[in-house]
């Protein structure tokens, strides 16, 4: 049996491979949510299909963008997590500064921490710190 080794550039690129898998589950959790969602409801099949088409769909869309275009997604991601607090905010109201936290960061963090990985994995290894 051999010692495998990871390269340094694997060992640099650790920002990639997690936002990719932050990014990607958290799109896929809002399909399957949509498609519950949708069902639960007892929507007809065009009906569940859109449920999950417009957040699940939306931000596979975003993922796929980010996986090919990672400083652009970077600011896709953030504007949408950004524009997820703002929405939640502004549609439920104020009760209370932890329950916006709490409820809020489960929505939007996953998006802003993606949005900041993909930002770190897209600048040059010269530019990073150790």
């Amino acid at each position: 049996m051999q010692l495998v080794r990871p390269s340094l550039g694997q060992i640099m690129d650790w920002e990639r491979f997690l936002a990719r898998a932050v990014s990607g589950i958290w799109a896929l959790f809002w399909l399957w949510f949509g498609i519950a969602s949708g069902i639960g409801e007892g929507l007809a099949l065009p009906g569940v299909l859109l449920h999950a088409a417009l957040p699940g769909a939306f931000f596979l869309g975003i993922t796929a963008f980010a996986w090919w275009k990672e400083r652009a997604g970077s600011y896709v991601f953030l504007f949408a997590g950004l524009f997820i607090y703002g929405a939640y905010w502004s549609m439920r109201g104020y009760h209370g500064l932890s329950h916006f936290l709490q409820v809020g960061a489960l929505l939007a963090l996953p998006a802003l921490v993606a949005g900041l990985l993909f930002y770190e994995a897209s600048r040059p290894h010269g530019e990073r710190e150790p």
